[in-house]
Parts: structure tokens; C-alpha cells; sequence
């Protein structure tokens, strides 16, 4: 038999005995047993020429572990945790491991991110998305990042950007991902460059898809039928509002998309419909009733009038346009209704710059310039605890000396002093110390907090933790 091995397969003789073929004799002897291998040797003398799969597979897992430890600074922890999810990628041969990883780099470094920075970024890629690593470079890589690059007139550092904000994009398909979602924010962005221009641009049709996507990469990962649906919703505000999309007036979802467009990811059930609700009773605005077909691209929109002053008018004033209102700060619908909004209300409620009943609707008409100042969007998203608490107790201990004396509203600094400017000119316009006011801020902010979040556990047993 030894002779019939030598005389069929020479290449056996080139083979290093300890690295390859006592593993590989050894597997199939396990395998098999000594009298069905000896059959299958003397029929074929070429099987001792096969890779060890068993063996194979114990060796790449322990180079891989140690490429992805000792190179990429992957810790024990997250090794495991990719074990579980991906436990294929332990069988893979180290060069093409590297061949992917070096791919990476290299469009990190494109953008201009140090060596060391590049490493950092690649671990957290991998530990998150290990997955990439079975990914061909030249099959799927490159055409992906090659697409976008030219659809969208994305520079080097935009790219390095994108993989670094959401690697994720990266195993999307072109055909069934990323060009069907380009195609439909390409149709929403036709609505701003007709609005804007009257001929269609592909300049700015590509700028429009730009700053979509650089601003929350994770879009592209949204299916067409989830966008549609929360695009059909912006609609039906429009219509609500009486705002009709023409040469001067954008679209909410095309505001949404240019300002804010994280706002696509939010569930539609969960999170938009009850702030838009919310919101609309703030404002007394016309909130749209939505209801979805059967069919997910069908929408039947039918409009009900918030507050008495709104029944009889043939449309809502401007200042009472919920899309008009939304497209001024598209961003506060990312904020949490129970977490920010509806605390920062609560406070302007009891400060008195606006007037609300239990159930956040406004006890009355107020016009801008009146004595109860109308909340605008961008003052919701104006932080409570590291802006809005801090100012007004300083400036209340600054006007009576005593910490919890109340200030008439007379004295109470206007709204877009207090929740829209900078410390220095929140100080400068009130008369106040900006090194004193430094000073409060840093020491008294954890108690203001605090003493915030008491008073809404004894008003709604809500965990103080959890706020």
C-alpha cells in the first residue's frame, strides 16, 4: 500500500508529516476506522492529500481568536459573545480574515482617521457586526460602498463616516437594499428640488441624498414599506395642517428627512403617533385621525379640529399649523414624550409660561406676545436638569435671596432667554455673574435633579432610576 501511495501520489512526499498528514490520517481514522480507510487509501491515494477538516477547523479557530485578540484588541468577553453569533467565522483561514479587516482599514485611513483610531473603530465594527467577516471584499464590499459613493457624491471621509456610524450598511444588498431605499428618498427629494427650483437637478437631488444619509446612516436599513408608512403619516399632518407642498412651502417629510432624519427609525405606534398627539393638543392644532388600510400603502386620513376656537374656522391659523410647528424643530419628535417632554412642560406649567390642564391641552387661546408665552418646539428639547432648573433657581435666589421663593412672571426671565441662549448670554442679558452662575450649576444641578424627580415620584410612583 505504501508503495501503490508513493508510485500515484508523489506530492505526498512534500507534505510535512506532523503539520499535515499525521492530522489528516488521523482524522479519517477517527472517522472511518483502520480497515475502511485502508479500503478507501487503495482505491484513491489522493484522500491523504485533503486538508484535515477537523484538525483545519481547531487551528483556524485558535489563529482567529488570536488574530481578533491580539491585533484587532478584541477582549475575552466579546470573543465569546461572537462565538455564539457567529461561531463560522472561527473556521475561516486568518489571510482572509485580514484581507477584510485590511479593506476596512484602508477606508478608515481614505478618511483620514489615525492607524490607532482605525483599530479602535474596527474592533467595535467586529464586536458588533461580526458577520461582515464572511463578507467578499470584491463581491460585496466595494460594489456597496462603489454605489453609494457615486449615488449619493460621497467623498472618502463621508464613507469612513459611514462604516464608522453604522457597519451595518455594509452587508445590505445593492439590488434589494440600498438602491430600492435611494430610489424612494430620491421621489421624497424631488418634492424639495421642484420647490426649490423648477427644473429637476441631479446635483441636488444627490445633496438631498447626502445629507439624508450622513445625518442617520441607519435609514438605509429600513425597509420601503416602513418608510412609506411614516412618510404617508407626514403627509396626512400636511393635510391636517392645510399645508400644501408648493414652489414656497417643503413637505414635513421632507423637512424631517434634511433636519432630522432619525426620526424615520422611531416606531411609528410607539413613539410618533402619542408625541404628535401630545403635541397637537399643546399647540391646539388640527391632529390628524390615522388609520392604515388593508393594504400597508394605503392611508385614510380624516381631520378633527382641537378646541373650540378651531370649529368653525375654514383652517387652523398658522401659528396652530402642526406641520408648521414640527418643521420649525423637526428634532423634538426624537425626544421622549415621558422622559423629556412631558417633564419640561410640567415645568413651564408651574413657572408659568404656559397654562395647561391635566391633560396637557391649553386652558385657553394664547396669541404670541400675550402673557402666557406659546412653546415652541426647540424649547421642549431645551435640557431640564442642565438648563432650564439651574437658570431658574439662580435666577429666582438671585432676585428674592432665597432659594425656594417663587418669581412673579414679571420677573421671570423671557422664555428664549432661559431655554434658547448660551450661558454667557443668558448671564450678560439678566444681570447675573456667568462665574457664579458656573459655580451653582456644577454644585447644584444633582440636587435639582433630584428634588425634580421626587416630585414626580409622588405625583406618579414613577422610579426615580428610570427618569
Amino acid at each position: 500500500l505504501v508503495r501503490q501511495i508513493l508510485q500515484l501520489s508523489p506530492r505526498i512526499l512534500r507534505k510535512s508529516v506532523d503539520s499535515y498528514l499525521r492530522p489528516t490520517a488521523k482524522f479519517m481514522y477517527d472517522l472511518y476506522g483502520g480497515e475502511m480507510l485502508r479500503l478507501a487509501i487503495s482505491r484513491n491515494s489522493d484522500l491523504l492529500l485533503l486538508k484535515g477538516i477537523g484538525y483545519d477547523a481547531r487551528r483556524n479557530r485558535d489563529s482567529v481568536r488570536l488574530y481578533l485578540s491580539d491585533v484587532i484588541g478584541l477582549t475575552k468577553s466579546k470573543i465569546v459573545k461572537i462565538k455564539k453569533v457567529a461561531p463560522a467565522i472561527f473556521q475561516m483561514d486568518v489571510p482572509k480574515v485580514q484581507y477584510v479587516v485590511s479593506h476596512l482599514q484602508t477606508i478608515l485611513q481614505r478618511g483620514d482617521y489615525t492607524t490607532a483610531e482605525c483599530t479602535a473603530i474596527i474592533s467595535k465594527i467586529i464586536a458588533a457586526n461580526p458577520l461582515l467577516l464572511n463578507l467578499s471584499v470584491e463581491e460585496n464590499l466595494e460594489p456597496r460602498l462603489e454605489f453609494l459613493r457615486k449615488r449619493c457624491s460621497l467623498t472618502e471621509r463621508d464613507l469612513a463616516t459611514l462604516i464608522k456610524m453604522s457597519p451595518g450598511i455594509l452587508g445590505l444588498s445593492v439590488a434589494q437594499n440600498l438602491q430600492p431605499t435611494i430610489e424612494l428618498l430620491s421621489l421624497l427629494s424631488s418634492r424639495h428640488v421642484l420647490a426649490s427650483s423648477p427644473e429637476t437637478s441631479k446635483q441636488e437631488d444627490r445633496m438631498f441624498l447626502r445629507k439624508c444619509i450622513m445625518g442617520h446612516p441607519q435609514i438605509l436599513g429600513l425597509s420601503i414599506e416602513n418608510l412609506m408608512r411614516k412618510i404617508a403619516y407626514f403627509d396626512a399632518i400636511d393635510v391636517a395642517s392645510q399645508c400644501h407642498p408648493n414652489g414656497t412651502t417643503v413637505s414635513l417629510a421632507v423637512r424631517m428627512a434634511l433636519a432630522s432624519p432619525a426620526v424615520f427609525s422611531l416606531s411609528l405606534e410607539k413613539n410618533l403617533i402619542p408625541t404628535v398627539r401630545a403635541l397637537a393638543k399643546l399647540w391646539d392644532a388640527n391632529y390628524p385621525e390615522y388609520h392604515e388600510g388593508a393594504d400597508d400603502d394605503i392611508h385614510k386620513i380624516t381631520n378633527e379640529s382641537k378646541g373650540d376656537s378651531n370649529t368653525n374656522n375654514a383652517g387652523p391659523r398658522l401659528s396652530n399649523s402642526l406641520s408648521v410647528r414640527l418643521g420649525e424643530f423637526p428634532r423634538v419628535l426624537t425626544l421622549s414624550l415621558e422622559g423629556n417632554i412631558q417633564p419640561t412642560l410640567t415645568f413651564y406649567n408651574r413657572t408659568g409660561y404656559i397654562e395647561l390642564t391635566q391633560d396637557g391641552a391649553p386652558k385657553r387661546d394664547v396669541a404670541d406676545g400675550g402673557g402666557i408665552v406659546t412653546i415652541r418646539a426647540r424649547y421642549l428639547a431645551a435640557s431640564l436638569y442642565n438648563r432650564l432648573l439651574p437658570r431658574w433657581h439662580f435666577n429666582v435666589e438671585a432676585m428674592t435671596g432665597e432659594h425656594d421663593a417663587s418669581l412673579s412672571q414679571s420677573k421671570a426671565p423671557p422664555l428664549h432667554l432661559l431655554a434658547g441662549a448660551t450661558d454667557a448670554q443668558f448671564c450678560e442679558q439678566s444681570g447675573l455673574s456667568l462665574e457664579a452662575y458656573s459655580e451653582y450649576k456644577k454644585s447644584s444641578v444633582g440636587m435639582l435633579k433630584f428634588r425634580a424627580q421626587w416630585d414626580v415620584w409622588l405625583k406618579t410612583g414613577r422610579p426615580i432610576d428610570d427618569m
